[in-house]
């Protein structure tokens, strides 16, 4: 199924991507089928086609929206970590941190999301790295020269 996800988010784009993935969650808890369990890459295919659209859009609301959907299934896959192996990655927040760098010149009120990213990330079993403190560094700088 990763391969349709990943199929689908390049042709279709993310919410395809996003609807299959609920299909596939849906079907397993309705048969309790492993085969259609969505694992951690499923998820992390899903948040990345988010991000990706983020960076391609060029009007900002949509950049949000992108970003917001992203944070979304990355929101949702920390809340159920560990059940079925699930586990979210330090990219995966790391890609929110540069999503939100690129909309806060224009959009300062994205810095507090970016700290409840930074704080999430902190409190998972990833904790910090510089990645994560440059990426929220990135944000403030570009939120607070506008």
């Amino acid at each position: 199924y990763n391969i349709i996800i990943r199929a689908l988010a390049r042709s279709d784009g993310p919410l395809a991507a996003e609807n299959l993935l609920l299909d596939m969650g849906d079907k397993y808890r309705e048969e309790m089928a492993e085969s259609l369990c969505p694992n951690s890459e499923s998820f992390g295919l899903v948040i990345k086609a988010w991000l990706d659209k983020g960076h391609r859009d060029e009007l900002m609301e949509d950049r949000l929206n992108s970003l917001h959907r992203a944070v979304e299934w990355l929101t949702s896959l920390r809340e159920i970590e560990n059940e079925n192996n699930l586990s979210t990655t330090p990219e995966q927040y790391h890609g929110v941190l540069r999503a939100a760098k690129g909309c806060a010149k224009d959009r300062p009120e994205v810095l507090e999301l970016a700290k409840r990213i930074f704080h999430d990330q902190k409190q998972s079993r990833h904790g910090l790295d510089i990645f994560s403190y440059s990426g929220l560094l990135g944000v403030g700088l570009e939120a607070l020269s506008s």
